[in-house]
C-alpha cells in the first residue's frame, strides 16, 4: 500500500512541477513538389519581459530556408505568443526530416519538434505535352565588351 503511495504521489508531483513546452511546431502540409514551398511555423508562448531570439539559417537540416518570414506577436492576457515562419524547399525527391529547431528564450535553448516530410516529383507525360525540334546557336551582331 505505502508503495502505491509513494508511485501516485511521485507521478503527481511530476505532473505538478513540469512545465507547458514553451515553442511548439507545425508545417503547412507534410507532402509537397519538388521545388514548392513548405511553410514552417514556430511559436514561442513567452511573458512581456522574455527576450526570444529565432534561428537564422539557411537551411534546416536538408530543407533550403528561401524565405524568413518577420516576426508576429499576438498578446495573450499577460503574456506573448511570438510566431516565426520559414518557407522551406528542397530540389531532390525523397524523405525528410526537419530536426529540433534551438529557440533562445532569455538565453536558454527551446527546442521545437522534429517533423517529417515527403518531396515528390513532378510527373511530366511527354505523350501528350508537343515537343519542339532543337534550335540551332544563334548569332550575335557583336560580342560583348568590344
Amino acid at each position: 500500500m505505502k508503495f502505491k503511495l509513494y508511485i501516485s504521489l511521485l507521478l503527481f508531483s511530476t505532473a505538478l512541477f513540469a512545465q507547458p513546452k514553451k515553442v511548439t511546431t507545425s508545417i503547412d502540409t507534410t507532402k509537397n513538389k519538388i521545388g514548392a514551398e513548405f511553410q514552417l511555423t514556430l511559436k514561442a508562448d513567452v511573458d512581456t519581459l522574455s527576450k526570444v531570439k529565432f534561428p537564422n539559417s539557411k537551411f534546416f537540416g536538408a530543407l533550403e530556408v528561401i524565405q524568413s518570414y518577420k516576426i508576429d506577436t499576438v498578446r495573450k492576457g499577460s503574456r506573448y505568443e511570438l510566431i516565426k515562419k520559414y518557407g522551406l524547399t528542397q530540389f531532390d525527391s525523397g524523405k525528410y526530416t526537419i530536426p529540433r529547431i534551438p529557440v533562445m528564450i532569455n538565453g536558454k535553448a527551446s527546442f521545437s519538434d522534429s517533423i517529417k516530410v515527403e518531396v515528390n516529383d513532378v510527373k511530366v507525360d511527354t505523350l501528350k505535352q508537343k515537343m519542339y525540334d532543337i534550335k540551332d546557336i544563334a548569332q550575335v551582331e557583336s560580342p560583348m565588351g568590344t
